[in-house]
């Protein structure tokens, strides 16, 4: 009798750790699940975001485009007319400099939004902070100045690293940037200034984005980082949110407020990269995952 309760006891101690097991084990792949979901929305998000940047980044590239095209009817024509002429050889190397030279800077513009677009591993690594931002910000210019924007950066963490996902750190700036320069689509007065600035602080770094908008009401505030709370007729409401989805996922951290006399200036702090690797086993006892979208 003694024998069968011990059994007993054994079998149901085995089903519950058996159905601990198959909890955890769904518990996980619901996790990965989630994460793969919203690798997928950030990445609808960004693509979204070039697409608000298109007219620019048509312009961008179609200028040294149209270049090379004058440049290479320009060498035709000396071909034509003084195929023996030194003089004219010399034009002819010469344009063929400026034709490389175009084609190398619609090739950047090219090579940085295949990087922003194309589908790939979210893995964080250290990073020039100031490099990648720059990087978001030659993308941002040519829109500003569409919009008749001025932008002033100011990026002062002289090669500071921190540990993130390089595309995703790009698309918050990008975001932040469209996101300011909507702000100030309706200001009344002229000198409209998108600033992107970097600094070190404690041991991390701030990113301050801030415009010279009519600014976000104090009550709005709270409200600014909710999914699709938008005060655009045209926003989705979900760029501000990512931003927060994103930088929580770096271990950072970000805040909105309205400025003294006008505008609203975001803040995002990010942990140093040997801090956050240092760091990482005390702060979640689990390692930074790589998610890969669908």
């Amino acid at each position: 009798m003694e024998a069968l309760l011990v059994l007993i006891v054994i079998a149901a101690q085995s089903i519950t750790i058996l159905a601990l097991l198959k909890q955890r084990r769904e518990r996980k792949l619901a996790e990965r699940e989630a994460a793969t979901r919203r690798a997928d929305l950030t990445r609808a998000a960004r693509i979204a975001t070039v697409g608000e940047l298109s007219a620019s980044i048509a312009h961008e590239v179609g200028q040294p485009l149209g270049a090379i095209l004058s440049n290479v009817d320009a060498a035709d024509l000396l071909m034509r007319t003084a195929p023996d002429n030194a003089h004219a050889m010399r034009e002819i190397g010469e344009i063929l400099n400026d034709v490389r030279r175009d084609a190398l800077r619609a090739n950047d513009v090219i090579v940085r939004l295949r990087a922003l677009l194309q589908k790939q591993s979210i893995t964080f690594t250290p990073v020039d902070f100031d490099a990648v931002l720059e990087r978001a910000a030659s993308l941002v210019r040519p829109e500003a100045r569409r919009r008749g924007i001025v932008v002033d950066v100011s990026l002062d963490t002289h090669g500071t690293q921190v540990l993130a996902d390089q595309v995703q750190l790009q698309q918050v700036l990008l975001n932040l940037a469209i996101n300011a320069m909507d702000a100030m689509e309706n200001a009344e007065h002229p000198d409209r200034v998108l600033s992107i600035a970097t600094k070190t602080w404690g041991d991390g770094v701030e990113l301050i984005v801030s415009d010279n908008g009519v600014g976000i009401p104090d009550q709005n505030v709270e409200q600014l980082f909710e999914a699709f709370y938008t005060t655009k007729s045209r926003g989705t409401g979900l760029g501000l949110s990512i931003v927060r989805s994103i930088v929580e996922a770096h271990r950072g951290t970000v805040t909105a407020r309205r400025k003294a006399v006008r505008g609203t200036e975001f803040v995002l702090w990010l942990p140093l990269a040997p801090t956050a690797l240092a760091g990482e086993s005390t702060r979640s006892g689990d390692p930074l995952e790589q998610v890969t979208p669908h």
